[in-house]
């Protein structure tokens, strides 16, 4: 008997034969073809004995060739080998990237000098210097030390590196109580007060501060 109990690929090929034959004496040869015996042949050569035969029962020629090419599109589909189809895996902006580390060139830096001192009264002084150029020192204490009202940290030093432009740029600057004070040749300078407006602003630096009580307003 032609049996495939366990293989679901053929049942879609009936399924497909008896929905494509509308006539019911046409219905009665399809599933009647399973019964052709066909002795150990394998699965493939059971479905084209089906195909042979249905195709000499049924008398249109036009309707033969159909079926033939849609029986033989279904049994090519159903033994096709999809083993060496592999399942899509979606990469790119999917998947995150791994972030390589960022690797330098350039030669290490060497420190040719390095100086600290820090003392118990507040004062300190510190330096170093670089294989390529730069430099940087300072030193601080606490001016009017012991005087709640009076005392400031006070610090100055200085620094040099050189530009990209190949300019060496050195500053020195003073820290205090009247704030931040560098000095350089590469800070620029504001241009020169007109001598009128310099005179007025020396006239009024000449002048007492005013007295409050003496000042009189104006009532409307």
């Amino acid at each position: 008997m032609f049996r495939y109990h366990k293989g679901r690929q053929l049942s879609f090929v009936v399924h497909m034969i008896i929905k494509y034959i509308q006539n019911p004496l046409r219905c009665v040869i399809a599933t009647k073809v399973f019964g052709i015996n066909t002795g150990g042949a394998s699965k493939m050569h059971h479905c084209i004995a089906f195909v042979i035969h249905a195709s000499s029962i049924l008398h249109s020629t036009w309707f033969n060739m159909k079926c033939v090419i849609l029986l033989a599109c279904v049994i090519g589909a159903v033994y096709a080998d999809v083993s060496s189809f592999q399942p899509f895996q979606p990469q790119g902006i999917y998947q995150q990237q791994q972030q390589q580390p960022q690797q330098y060139t350039t030669e290490p830096i060497p420190i040719i000098r390095q100086e600290h001192v820090q003392n118990p009264d507040g004062s300190y002084k510190w330096s170093y210097e670089t294989g390529n150029g730069i430099s940087a020192e300072e030193q601080g204490y606490v001016k009017n030390q012991g005087i709640p009202e009076q005392e400031a940290q006070v610090a100055q030093g200085q620094y040099q590196y050189t530009a990209p432009d190949g300019q060496v740029i050195q500053l020195q600057y003073l820290a205090d109580e009247n704030g931040f004070q560098p000095q350089g040749a590469h800070i620029p300078t504001s241009p020169p007060i007109p001598r009128e407006i310099q005179s007025a602003l020396d006239y009024l630096a000449t002048l007492p501060p005013p007295n409050p009580e003496n000042r009189e307003y104006s009532r409307n």
